[in-house]
């Protein structure tokens, strides 16, 4: 299998913080077999071992830059283990990680953006590799072969399962959909969009929340709704912590009710 790529654009996702030289020998090593390689870093400040939020930030960040890009995001517990190491090209992007979950709600948003399913293989481990720094060893190596244009040989997965994005549940009271993000501000981000339900109210602790075009909108000391930047609603406050004033937190949910 021959592959090639027009532009050398690498994002990495990470939750090595920068305590650690972990994500300069990532670097370093693509520098070295790619000079000419373009570097974006999305974060390295995912929690440790917190593969739903990295999963999150991949899904919310690919989709702003150019399709031929590379997305590896590296959050890997497992590593060493016997869970598969990841190659998976689609019409918006092409992604690297491991199989457990990170890559799957921005490959499963690609395929539905563009109509086109997924091609999902697995990189082999090269023989000698220690198995405790995947991320330098394993996939850098393989994406530099890629990038350079370099015949590769991998076994394709047919039958492999992505983890959907979180759907919000039906009943008489409306919508209950879960917090799937709390980000820096304390903005809790729900898994439901504007176009599944427009103008909604929201019940947290059974007080009735409304819709505000922008966070400053939002009147003092109150908590509201906002169509977040991402797609989604978000429970926010003005220049403060919804997280805090609420007691929400990340697995929660919430009651949205259709406007009457």
């Amino acid at each position: 299998m021959k592959m090639r790529i027009m532009r050398d654009i690498v994002t990495l996702i990470t939750d090595f913080g920068g305590e650690d030289s972990y994500v300069a020998e990532m670097k370093g090593v693509l520098l070295e077999l790619r000079p000419q390689i373009e570097i974006v870093d999305i974060t390295h400040s995912i929690p440790d071992f917190d593969r739903e939020t990295a999963r999150f930030q991949l899904w919310r960040s690919y989709r702003w830059f150019p399709k031929q890009t590379c997305h590896v995001a590296i959050v890997d517990p497992g590593v060493g283990g016997p869970r598969k190491n990841l190659f998976v090209q689609t019409e918006l992007g092409n992604f690297l990680g491991p199989d457990n979950g990170v890559l799957d709600w921005a490959v499963a948003d690609a395929e539905k953006r563009s109509g086109k399913a997924a091609a999902i293989y697995e990189i082999p481990v090269p023989e000698g590799v220690a198995p405790t720094f995947y991320g330098r060893d394993v996939f850098v190596p393989f994406l530099a072969q890629f990038l350079a244009g370099h015949p590769l040989r991998l076994n394709r997965l047919e039958s492999f399962e992505l983890k959907p994005f979180p759907s919000p549940k039906t009943n008489k009271e409306g919508f209950r959909a879960p917090v799937i993000h709390v980000d820096k501000f304390g903005n809790l981000v729900l898994a439901i969009s504007p176009f599944e339900v427009a103008e909604p109210s929201v019940l947290v602790k059974k007080k009735k929340l409304s819709v505000y075009s922008h966070y400053q909108a939002i009147p003092k000391a109150s908590v509201g709704l906002i169509a977040g930047s991402h797609g989604l609603w978000e429970i926010a406050a003005a220049g403060a912590s919804a997280a805090k004033k609420t007691g929400l937190k990340k697995g929660d949910e919430v009651v949205l009710q259709k406007k009457r």
